[in-house]
């Protein structure tokens, strides 16, 4: 690829001042960027924070509530274990 000789550029010059202006304008938004960048990675740690604890308390809400079942069901196993030993006994 060739390029064009300056002197075809016509009226059009860009000079090292629109050259650093453009840098340091780069620059600016670089740096917003990354501040950007930092903030979304401090709330992403704070939803996975904030979702292990809603796991945490969903499991252990699982265990209260399954242990209530758990428990009438083994009350009505031991209920109807006595009441065939009482017929047959």
């Amino acid at each position: 690829m060739t390029f064009p000789p300056p002197e075809s550029l016509g009226p059009v010059q860009i000079g090292p001042r629109e050259i650093y202006d453009s840098v340091l304008l780069l620059r600016t938004e670089l740096a917003g960027l990354h501040a950007e960048l930092a903030r979304m990675a401090a709330e992403d740690k704070s939803a996975r924070e904030t979702l292990t604890d809603h796991e945490s308390r969903l499991r252990l809400l699982e265990k209260r509530v399954w242990a209530i079942p758990s428990a009438a069901t083994v009350l009505a196993v031991a209920s109807l274990i006595i009441g065939l030993m009482q017929q047959t006994g």
